[in-house]
């Protein structure tokens, strides 16, 4: 049963790792869940095998590959959580994009100290819903040059 425990550890630490990998290109979450889902159930797993250790039931080997089995599936699930809420999430960012303000919208080259051009200075002016103050404060501020 010990064999079996630290199988199953390696394949869960393989999971997370996948889980952690592909945050960088899937949802935003993938990056909590990986490291969360190694922690409990790493825990779980051999928590189960002392209880089983001590307790010595009848069929403990079948009970813990039961266990086993039943924490591999929930990566599956962990998987699709984390997609369901990266979506919820992006959802609600682009409706509030969406009522977002944007005007008088101006462009100037952007000179160097020499005056030799190294890009472009946008300037524009942002309004956001009302009922939205903390997204208002932490848009960067730039004061206006006479």
């Amino acid at each position: 049963m010990v064999l079996l425990g630290f199988v199953f550890s390696l394949l869960y630490l393989g999971i997370a790792g996948f889980l952690t990998l592909t945050s960088v290109h899937g949802p935003n979450a993938l990056g909590v869940f990986g490291p969360a889902y190694a922690l409990v159930s790493l825990a779980v797993l051999w928590w189960r095998f002392a209880v089983l250790q001590s307790r010595r039931p009848p069929h403990a080997l079948l009970r813990f590959l039961g266990t086993a089995l039943a924490l591999g599936a929930a990566a599956p699930l962990l998987l699709a959580l984390a997609v369901v809420q990266d979506e919820w999430s992006y959802r609600r960012r682009a409706a509030l994009a969406e009522r977002i303000e944007i005007t008088d919208v101006a462009d100037e080259p952007l000179l160097g100290a020499h005056g030799n051009p190294i890009g472009i200075r946008l300037r524009f002016t942002a309004r956001v819903p009302p009922d939205r103050p903390l997204v208002a404060r932490s848009l960067p501020t730039v004061p206006r040059r006479a």
